[in-house]
């Protein structure tokens, strides 16, 4: 018996688990959690910089 996997469950796991597993999760895995959120977070500051915009007046 095959057991189908839905890629949209896995995504919405996925971003529970990054979200709030930090507060709902016992200690190895909101340990997990956290250091998962922080991974995402330097990828996409990685990816997307801050703009530092000029003064438009000069």
């Amino acid at each position: 018996m095959r057991i189908k996997i839905n890629l949209t469950h896995i995504l919405i796991l996925a971003v529970l688990f990054i979200s709030f597993g930090d507060r709902v999760l016992p200690q190895p895995m909101s340990r997990a959690s956290t250091q998962t959120r922080d991974s995402v977070n330097q990828l996409f500051n990685q990816i997307f910089p801050k703009v530092q915009p000029g003064n438009p007046t000069n």
